[in-house]
């Protein structure tokens, strides 16, 4: 590749990167895992991918989507700690233009590009058929809960990128409203993503055992 730029997706447990041929489409090439907390800052870890690498030349361009809001090309990551802006990392990787999005905007673009046989139904059956408007909502348990979305008008795609993972937990039965008083007691604030994420499926077997009575 003469022109390359690096993407990446950071999240709480997992960064992955890869390469992109500037001049030859969108194909990944030579994607990589690591541990997220195996690193102390994602430029370290994008040195360890680059370095494996064995390129010489810094990449020309870097989209690295994060899990977490972007504010005015910076992040915070709420389950990690990473804490960097696009202008630090490009200075501290030697990329001349570095933008950071939401992961959830990132798979909001991608939805689109997917078959009929990416898809499996998991409720009532319903159509899959894609028509010129649409509105598709797009939930992810992980390391958090990511929520996000699109709408698609005429064509055009517009991403709707949330932090719906943080949305107040709203119990519904006798049963919820024990699990909200639980955890409630242990958290204070109970966002969905309290029970809808890895972290999340242990304070849900937590609070169960504890209405149950059960150790």
């Amino acid at each position: 590749m003469s022109r390359y730029g690096l993407v990446a997706d950071a999240g709480g447990t997992n960064v992955r990167f890869a390469l992109v041929d500037l001049d030859g489409g969108v194909a990944l090439r030579e994607p990589e895992k690591y541990t997220s907390r195996d690193f102390s800052s994602i430029a370290d870890a994008a040195r360890a991918y680059l370095n494996s690498q064995a390129i010489r030349d810094a990449p020309e361009r870097a989209l690295i989507s994060v899990a977490g809001p972007v504010t005015d090309n910076a992040i915070n990551m709420t389950n990690l700690g990473w804490q960097f802006s696009g202008r630090d990392l490009g200075h501290a990787l030697g990329i001349a233009q570095v933008e950071l999005i939401n992961d959830y905007e990132a798979i909001a673009h991608s939805i689109s590009r997917l078959k009929e046989d990416d898809l499996r139904v998991i409720g009532p059956s319903v159509s899959a058929a894609r028509g010129d408007r649409e509105t598709v909502a797009i939930i992810g348990p992980g390391t958090g809960l990511g929520v996000g979305g699109y709408v698609c008008a005429e064509k055009t795609l517009m991403p709707l990128v949330t932090e719906g993972g943080h949305a107040n937990f709203a119990s519904s039965d006798d049963v919820e409203i024990e699990i909200l008083k639980f955890l409630r007691r242990k958290f204070g604030h109970v966002s969905n993503e309290r029970l809808l994420s890895g972290p999340g499926l242990m304070n849900l077997h937590e609070a169960l055992s504890n209405i149950e009575g059960i150790a």
